[in-house]
C-alpha cells in the first residue's frame, strides 16, 4: 500500500472515530434526556395512583358505612315484619276456631 493510501485510510480512520465519539455522546446525552423524563412520568404516576389509591379507600369505608346502615334499616323492617305476621297468624287462627256461641 502506498504512502497516499495510507494517509488516506488513516484520515478515513480518524473520522470514523470521531464520528464515533460523536454518537456515544449523543447517545449517553439522549439515555440522560429519556431517563429524566421517564423519572417525571413516574413520579407523575405515583401521584396519580395514590390519588386513586386514596379514592379507593374513601369509596370503601362510604359503601361499609352504607352496608351497615342498611342491615340496621332491614334488621328493623324485618322484626316490624315478623310482629305484622305473628299478629295476623293470630288473626287467621282466631277465625278458624269454631265459635261457641250458637
Amino acid at each position: 500500500m502506498d504512502d497516499e493510501s495510507r494517509a488516506h485510510f488513516e484520515a478515513l480512520r480518524h473520522e470514523l472515530g470521531a464520528v464515533r465519539d460523536s454518537l456515544s455522546r449523543r447517545f449517553d446525552e439522549e439515555a440522560l434526556a429519556t431517563r429524566r423524563h421517564f423519572e417525571v412520568v413516574a413520579e407523575h404516576l405515583e401521584d396519580r395512583i395514590r390519588a386513586v389509591a386514596e379514592g379507593v379507600a374513601v369509596n370503601e369505608e362510604t359503601l361499609l358505612r352504607f352496608r351497615s346502615e342498611l342491615d340496621a334499616r332491614l334488621t328493623a323492617r324485618d322484626a316490624v315484619v315478623d310482629a305484622a305476621f305473628a299478629a295476623i297468624r293470630g288473626d287467621i287462627g282466631t277465625l278458624r276456631r269454631p265459635s261457641r256461641r250458637r
